[in-house]
Order: C-alpha cells, then structure tokens, then sequence
C-alpha cells in the first residue's frame, strides 16, 4: 500500500497548548463558539482550481426533486449520476 504524503499530525505538548489558549484569551478578535453558534457559521470552499460542474437553471417535477432531497446531504451530487448514467446509456 502507497504511504500517505499528508503530513502527520502532532499535537501539542500541554505547555504548548496552555500558550495557545493564552494567546487565543488576549486576542479580541476571537471567541468561543458554543453550540448555538455552531449552526450559524457559514462553510466557506475557495474557488475551483478547475471547475468540474456548470452551474444551471432546470425546472423539474415537485415529486423528483422531494426524493432526491429526502435523501439528505449530498442530494444534487445523486441527482448528477444519476442523468449521467442516463446519458452513458443513452450513448451506447
């Protein structure tokens, strides 16, 4: 099996996390987040390196688009496989 080339982690010895959470508790532009913040805070993904969707427009049935969001996260990336395997079949 390949090794990983992700970096491993080290975590930091209890000195130096008491010198982190000191200078977290000097900094005014911090704060803890409790878990009513949680929710609030917005995922944010840089831009793609190379875009591999194209974002669209598409009017579809109620009932299609009630079934594919009932299946939760992930909803719109089920509903492009599954046109694309339409569209491989149709190619055939």
């Amino acid at each position: 099996m390949p090794k990983s080339k992700a970096p491993k982690l080290i975590a930091p010895t209890p000195v130096e996390n008491a010198a982190i959470n000191r200078a977290i508790a000097r900094d005014p532009d911090t704060y803890e987040v409790t878990a009513t913040d949680a929710p609030k805070l917005r995922r944010f993904r840089g831009p793609q390196a190379a875009p591999r969707k194209v974002s669209v427009t598409v009017r579809l049935a109620p009932q299609t688009i009630a079934y594919f969001r009932a299946l939760g996260s992930g909803w719109q990336t089920q509903l492009d496989a599954v046109l694309a395997q339409w569209v491989h079949r149709r190619q055939k």
